[in-house]
């Protein structure tokens, strides 16, 4: 919700006669927060595509259009993981925050990466897990874009996962996914 005034149950009018001054956006200083929205999703998204791919995990928009000058900062958190399928060394997982469908991250490389170095012998599955985070502060290119969580594995056929580990044996670590997006004031 953004801030648009203080209030405590009084007028504006009021307000102006106690010489107490109305914070709106617009006369808030450079940097300032005027608008913060968070998701967070229990879910997973399981692919071995090496396209980038939505994780369907976490939709989000702005209430307010932004303001013109405006940044915005995007931060997210995840856990990834990966099962050993076939005894090799274990391939890249990237992550990127889309802006509606363009990636405001590497082509490549997005965001973040989570790369996972597999342990333990041929005959047996290794599950492995790991928490990935990226953060980046940028100017919009829409005034009320949405804003997705993608993947996209480095190698065809490695299935790697967002929101928990390999595995869907109940023992296996899980973690909570979450994404902010804040409006900063230009």
């Amino acid at each position: 919700m953004a801030l648009t005034k203080l209030n405590f149950g009084g007028t504006q009018q009021a307000l102006v006669a106690a010489n107490i001054p109305i914070i709106n956006s617009t006369s808030m200083p450079a940097n300032s927060i005027i608008q913060t929205k968070m998701a967070s999703s229990n879910g997973r998204k399981d692919s071995d595509s090496t396209s980038w791919t939505d994780t369907e995990l976490i939709s989000l928009t702005f209430d307010n259009t932004l303001q013109a000058n405006s940044k915005v900062l995007v931060r997210f958190h995840t856990t990834t993981g990966e099962a050993d399928l076939d005894g090799s060394w274990a391939a890249a997982l990237f992550l990127s925050i889309f802006e509606n469908s363009t990636n405001l991250g590497d082509d490549t490389l997005g965001l973040a990466s989570a790369g996972m170095s597999w342990f333990g012998d041929s005959a047996n599955a290794v599950y492995t897990s790991e928490r990935a985070s990226g953060e980046l502060l940028f100017t919009p290119s829409v005034n009320n874009g949405t804003y997705t969580l993608r993947m996209r594995c480095m190698t065809a056929g490695k299935n790697r996962t967002v929101g928990a580990t390999n595995s869907t044996h109940g023992n296996m670590a899980r973690g909570n996914t979450q994404v902010v997006i804040q409006e900063i004031r230009g």
